[in-house]
């Protein structure tokens, strides 16, 4: 007569045979007898936790899919607007990378383009550039330098000021205290900010002559 093996728990078994093997390793790590109580005690949310984070995983995956399948289309698109002869036709696949790609280092490179080719419009790629959590630092210190020489040009000494008021890496210094010169409004100040650019790390020898011509200026 054989024997009627019970199997009403089998699945059970082996749906926490591998939750089991999981309590079982942090029990020898752990050191705290009421962190194991409350394992024992959670058991239940512990298996939830670890299917979401499963499900959690699989979805990363399908973004990190979509994320580089975009790029890929920005860096087609930006290759291709850098490539296009044709001024009118450049401009307009830039602007298409810049807002269809918005997020992504191929926009800010867009937008640096941007400021070079559409002049009627430098200002906002400029402050786009700033405002972009994909911009490196130097590409930000170098737009915001270039939005305080546009104020300057527009005879804002005032805006300029404010957006050089912002601090900037060693190799922007230099430039960044010959604008705030320009940007003084009495002799001590203006004189003040050339020494300060000539002790600069220089990087642009002409804008170094330039810094001394106005020193020697000032001093005679």
């Amino acid at each position: 007569m054989s024997q009627k093996k019970d199997t009403s728990k089998v699945g059970e078994v082996v749906e926490e045979a591998p939750l089991k093997s999981e309590i079982d390793e942090l029990k020898r790590d752990m050191r705290s007898a009421q962190l194991m109580h409350w394992v024992e005690s959670h058991r239940t949310m512990l298996t939830a936790v670890a299917v979401a984070v499963v499900a959690g995983l699989a979805g990363g995956d399908l973004w990190l899919d979509h994320v580089k399948k975009e790029r890929a289309s920005a860096a087609s698109m930006y290759q291709g607007a850098i490539a296009e002869r044709d001024s009118s036709k450049q401009l307009t696949l830039l602007n298409d990378v810049a807002k269809g790609y918005a997020g992504t280092t191929y926009a800010v490179l867009a937008e640096m383009q941007l400021a070079r080719v559409d002049s009627e419009h430098a200002a906002s790629h400029l402050q786009a550039i700033i405002d972009s959590s994909q911009a490196m630092d130097a590409w930000k210190w170098q737009a915001r330098l270039d939005l305080a020489q546009l104020d300057l040009e527009k005879g804002d000494t005032a805006k300029a000021s404010a957006e050089l008021s912002a601090t900037v890496g060693p190799a922007y210094e230099q430039l960044r205290q010959y604008l705030l010169a320009r940007a003084a409004s009495d002799d001590a100040t203006r004189k003040t900010h050339l020494q300060n650019a000539l002790a600069a790390e220089s990087y642009d020898a002409d804008l170094k002559k330039k810094i001394e011509r106005m020193l020697g200026s000032s001093a005679s």
